[in-house]
């Protein structure tokens, strides 16, 4: 499938980034269980996914894969998809090392081969919601889910964005840029997006979509991370990530 100009920037991005990424976060993201964002939160007590046993669940921005194992542990039947091949090259491998057989992806979020209606659950934790293009992401995960699905994704909170000094490349308490001006970023050869939760709303009616939860993430005190995202006592005052759950009325 042909790529958008942002996803091949991005494809490229994290096919130099993928050694470097798994390297320095490997160890934390290498684990059976399900948990979300840069602390490592279980689902077990966010309860963000509602159950996955005997569902057929698609992740985009799979990465290495790790959360789609995890999602083999809780019994589910997942699908993996990422825009980077070398991203999925270290899932193969933590597959073929652990004994796990599911169908992996190449491609960008926006513009999918599944047939419609083909998954119970899609989910994703930054990753493609992160770096695909918005409009166009929603509306292909729409269009995969069956009646009734459940879409749940993690990405950085709007307050992350606003607070964030992109030239000393760190997250301040105080105010860096306009909260009406969030829409696309470019940044070190790379594409995200993010916007104000007025418009993340609209972008979900204008998808179909019904809203059924945003749950905004705080670490324990004694949480640990290898993303340098947000220092520990700015993330116990303000929520640096947040969890949409969404549903496919139709």
């Amino acid at each position: 499938m042909k790529l958008s100009k942002d996803a091949a920037t991005n494809r490229k991005f994290w096919d130099n980034f993928a050694e470097e990424y798994q390297d320095r976060h490997g160890a934390q993201l290498n684990r059976k269980d399900f948990v979300w964002g840069v602390w490592s939160l279980p689902e077990s007590e966010i309860n963000a996914l509602g159950g996955v046993r005997g569902k057929q669940v698609l992740e985009l921005g799979c990465g290495a894969a790790q959360l789609s194992i995890a999602i083999v542990e809780m019994g589910g039947h997942p699908t993996g998809l990422d825009n980077s091949e070398k991203q999925l090259e270290y899932a193969a491998t933590l597959m073929e090392e652990g004994g796990y057989d599911f169908p992996l992806v190449h491609a960008s979020a926006d513009k999918t081969p599944f047939k419609k209606r083909q998954f119970d659950m899609v989910f994703c934790d930054h990753g493609a919601m992160t770096y695909a293009r918005t409009a166009e992401t929603l509306a292909e995960v729409y269009r995969v889910l069956k009646k009734g699905g459940r879409f749940v994704f993690n990405i950085q909170s709007p307050l992350h964005e606003v607070c964030y000094d992109s030239k000393a490349g760190k997250v301040r308490n105080k105010l860096c840029k306009s909260y009406f001006e969030l829409d696309r970023f470019v940044e070190d050869d790379l594409v995200y997006y993010q916007y104000s939760y007025g418009q993340w709303v609209r972008f979900f009616r204008e998808a179909g979509f019904h809203i059924m939860d945003l749950i905004e993430l705080k670490p324990p005190k004694n949480a640990e991370s290898s993303f340098e995202f947000a220092p520990q006592d700015w993330a116990q005052n303000f929520p640096c990530e947040n969890i949409w759950v969404l549903q496919k009325s139709k």
